[in-house]
């Protein structure tokens, strides 16, 4: 595993120390912050995750994992509400917030594994109900609030199968009390929060609006694959490789 993970960081390496704008690629842009020292920190992650092979290593970077999403969904939901501490004017009632992950469509992926996975140890009983329970309804609604498509359907895909193990693991109560107080919670934020509702509705019209425009942007991306074949442009320079 170590080997290809290896080959992966060089090859990144050598694609930021090759592109137009090295620092940008080493750091990233300045509104993802997702150059090579990023990757290098997931890299690190995964080395970590791979050597919790046990039980006794794996709940305690599991319990990690979940309790510290609970300050970074906090956080986000500071910004939506316009109370970012760490700036003088907050985020404001109309923007997508990013808590500490640089970008709201970063921000909502992390926080789809995690919803799924705090669902998933919540039917599982492995921790205890009284602190899990609210965190993973805290990183339910900061999700919603990013307003990220894909997040959401990951989300949605999560839960189902989380939904559909509850019920083949402890029967209908389980399953239907996790099924509603899902819907309850996303209704209740859906109605309390303006933006949300017709940012899913954008999920029925594809070709549309932003989500149209990916399609765009994916002919652009393969022209710039085809003028930088080899070595590419970098990691975090897709802006400069579309324009």
């Amino acid at each position: 595993v170590l080997l290809p993970l290896g080959a992966f960081v060089v090859a990144l390496s050598v694609s930021a120390l090759n592109s137009d704008a090295p620092w940008t690629a080493l750091l990233g842009s300045g509104s993802r912050r997702f150059g090579i020292c990023s990757w290098l920190l997931l890299a690190g992650a995964f080395v970590i995750g791979m050597a919790c092979s046990s039980k006794d290593r794996r709940m305690p970077l599991l319990r990690m994992l979940l309790l510290s999403s609970a300050f970074i969904s906090s956080y986000g939901i500071l910004q939506r509400l316009g109370l970012d501490p760490l700036t003088p004017v907050g985020a404001g009632p109309s923007l997508r917030q990013a808590s500490t992950l640089g970008s709201a469509t970063y921000l909502g992926g992390y926080l789809a594994f995690v919803v799924g996975i705090g669902a998933a140890a919540l039917v599982g009983r492995l921790f205890s109900w009284w602190w899990l329970a609210p965190v993973v309804a805290l990183d339910l609604v900061a999700v919603l609030l990013t307003q990220s498509r894909g997040a959401w359907v990951g989300v949605v895909a999560a839960l189902v199968l989380v939904v559909v193990a509850a019920f083949r693991r402890s029967g209908r109560r389980l399953a239907a009390a996790l099924a509603l107080g899902v819907v309850l919670l996303v209704a209740a934020t859906a109605l309390f929060v303006p933006g949300i509702g017709s940012r899913a509705q954008t999920l029925l019209r594809p070709g549309e609006g932003t989500a149209g425009a990916r399609f765009e942007l994916a002919g652009m991306g393969v022209d710039a694959l085809l003028e930088k074949p080899a070595l590419g442009w970098g990691p975090d320079m897709s802006r400069p490789a579309l324009h």
